[in-house]
């Protein structure tokens, strides 16, 4: 299990607080008005944690449930389109094991962001649109307006494929003319203005805001380095295959385009590399849906392939091709399954819970102290490197920070140390980050805590400047 973890706990938060009855808001979020009304991020995800907690409980095991489910369930709809299309099924299910190798997938699967929820929901999208079902394509797109910008462009483009007239005639009004089909987005998106009582106004706010936090700026130069050779960075080394079909594909796109051979999945790429291209720039994070895509696209030409006449150094070549592709997914896994005592959070909770003093608690440092905060009414937690921080440090009798490194500001309360640990070399030499060492340090005085907290911000801001994307 990974460390919790930033985006995890933003994430978070603004639904637990829903559940707890203090409508849907944060206080760990930096924009204006998100004590008011939390709208910095498009509600799909935060629903469904409403969602699950509701259902699962509250736990960082049950927070991460679900996001397995969806990628199983994605999974589900993506190999029945790949049948449905006729690909052989030893190569559906070669696609998928790709698809699950991923690393941006896979990782944001256990650590719990929007891809596995995009992956669901482009899976089904697609799915409908093999069986040529357009209400269940005409749901997922609608879903997916309301889960990230990212994947407007692919629900831009399939909602127009909705339209039957589009094969008939060329005008604009033909793309724009009402249909049933627009009953299911319409709905969704009166439901959001209804949720958040239609302040738009503070929505626009909020969410260029976080918009404009996210930019890369720079000349068209620097956009297209930053899209097309930056983005793949790390895969260049640990994932090559990634960034070959990506850009494989979008050459074989372009082309089909060029010559009016392309379909639905070819479009929707190139639109969606053009607008992140002219919008956002690189962010790694998301090039499971350029793989994703890139994969649909190539299903024509799947479909032609005959597994009959596989020889067995062709089969054997693709089993070894399948397991190179695996090489960072397994090592990632191995390496926390070896540290699973050291990663277990249940048992740090339990420690941090002992070692809070009686009284009211804020606490920061290490994201996982908000599974301990989150249900006590007496403890508050908040990022320390997100300002403004939104609570007044004075009003607190215990003032805690945790951090892997000695605080000189700070009296050392307790240390986490764990019994029976791995004590492989290769482990020790991965310097991978568990719970085991991390230090609790108490401050007397809020002016001292302060002090700390700049001093942590600002070398938590040096790190994050000198960190490669990975």
């Amino acid at each position: 299990m990974p460390l919790a973890w930033v985006d995890e706990i933003a994430g978070l938060e603004p639904a637990i607080n829903f559940l707890q009855g203090k409508e849907y808001t944060s206080k760990l979020w930096p924009y204006n008005g998100v004590e008011e009304q939390f709208l910095a991020y498009l509600p799909l995800q935060g629903w469904l944690h409403i969602v699950f907690q509701k259902l699962l409980g509250f736990s960082i095991y049950l927070v991460r449930l679900p996001y397995a489910l969806f990628l199983l369930t994605g999974a589900y709809f993506f190999y029945k389109g790949l049948r449905h299309k006729q690909v052989p099924v030893l190569l559906s299910l070669a696609l998928l094991v790709l698809i699950f190798n991923e690393k941006s997938l896979f990782e944001t699967t256990r650590g719990i962001r929007v891809e596995p929820i995009a992956f669901l929901l482009i899976s089904l999208a697609f799915y409908g649109v093999f069986k040529d079902n357009k209400h269940l394509t005409s749901i997922a797109i609608s879903f997916l307006l309301i889960l990230h910008p990212y994947v407007w462009p692919i629900a831009l483009i399939l909602f127009i494929g909705l339209n039957q007239e589009l094969r008939e005639k060329s005008t604009i009004l033909a793309y724009l003319k009402p249909n049933i089909y627009w009953f299911y987005p319409a709905s969704i998106l009166i439901l959001y203005l209804v949720f958040i009582d239609f302040n738009i106004e503070l929505f626009l706010s909020q969410f260029t805001a976080q918009i404009d936090y996210h930019q890369t700026f720079g000349g068209f130069s620097g956009r297209l380095y930053n899209h097309f050779i930056e983005r793949f960075w790390p895969y260049y080394f640990s994932q090559p295959f990634v960034p070959l079909v990506i850009y494989l594909a979008f050459i074989a796109s372009i082309y089909k385009l060029a010559h009016r051979q392309a379909q639905i999945a070819d479009v929707a790429l190139v639109f969606s590399q053009i607008c992140w291209l002219i919008v956002v720039g690189p962010m790694h994070r998301y090039n499971c849906v350029l793989f994703i895509l890139s994969i649909v696209s190539f299903i024509p030409y799947f479909t032609r392939i005959k597994i009959s006449q596989f020889t067995p150094y062709k089969l054997i070549l693709l089993a070894g091709l399948l397991a190179i592709s695996s090489i960072d997914v397994v090592a990632r896994q191995v390496l926390a399954t070896t540290q699973r005592v050291e990663r277990n959070p249940y048992a740090f909770i339990s420690w941090l819970n002992k070692q809070i003093p009686e009284g009211q608690t804020i606490i920061s440092g290490h994201e996982i102290a908000y599974y301990q905060t989150a249900y006590n009414s007496n403890q508050d937690f908040f990022l320390f490197n997100t300002e403004p921080y939104r609570f007044n440090f004075d009003e607190y009798e215990n003032r805690l920070i945790l951090s892997y490194d000695k605080l000189d500001k700070g009296e050392l309360l307790a240390t986490y140390n764990v019994r029976n640990k791995s004590s492989f070399d290769w482990i020790n030499r991965a310097n991978s980050l568990t719970y085991d060492g991390i230090n609790l340090y108490q401050f007397k005085s809020a002016s001292a805590y302060q002090a700390e907290l700049k001093i942590l911000k600002s070398l938590n801001t040096a790190k994050n400047n000198q960190t490669k994307y990975d």
